[in-house]
């Protein structure tokens, strides 16, 4: 028997759920910025949370997700109510107009095989076998291996 559908309303609440959780544990690190985060080493700890909301009235409880879309964290929130803030996206047919930064995007049907690569793209990207650890002590200098690097132009 398949699983019921998940509504809007209960798919943002669960993502409310967690999204507590990621805020109280964000608290604990205000001394980290969001870019120090990423630049230190190992990267960003944090996987980004998006909220897609495509509802055209703001639901009870809105003013907690925007202001955890708000503030210093990974979260971000696209919805489909007003909310005041200056960004926006009109949705028109086949286009999608994004404000301030006057740009409107044209809908582009991926074909199957264009689907398939997208699919396998994403596979290999999550095989992380082979991929050095970012932490690991490099083995080799690239320079002593006998290969300069390319001279530049730049001074030519």
């Amino acid at each position: 028997m398949p699983a019921a559908p998940v509504t809007v309303a209960k798919a943002v609440a669960r993502a409310m759920r967690w999204i507590d959780r990621v805020l109280a544990a964000v608290a604990t690190s205000t001394d980290v910025t969001p870019v120090q985060g990423r630049l230190r080493p190992g990267g960003d700890t944090w996987e980004p949370i998006i909220v897609l909301d495509p509802r055209p009235v703001a639901p009870h409880g809105a003013d907690r997700l925007l202001v955890a879309a708000n503030s210093r964290n990974p979260i971000s929130a696209v919805v489909g109510y007003p909310t005041g803030q200056r960004w926006s996206l009109h949705i028109d047919n086949n286009t999608v107009h994004i404000d301030p930064i006057n740009i409107t995007l044209h809908r582009r049907n991926l074909t199957a095989d264009e689907q398939t690569a997208v699919a396998q793209l994403t596979a290999t990207a999550k095989d992380l076998d082979g991929v050095p650890d970012p932490d690991a002590t490099p083995t080799a200098d690239p320079l002593e291996s006998g290969s300069a690097p390319p001279e530049s132009d730049a001074n030519h």
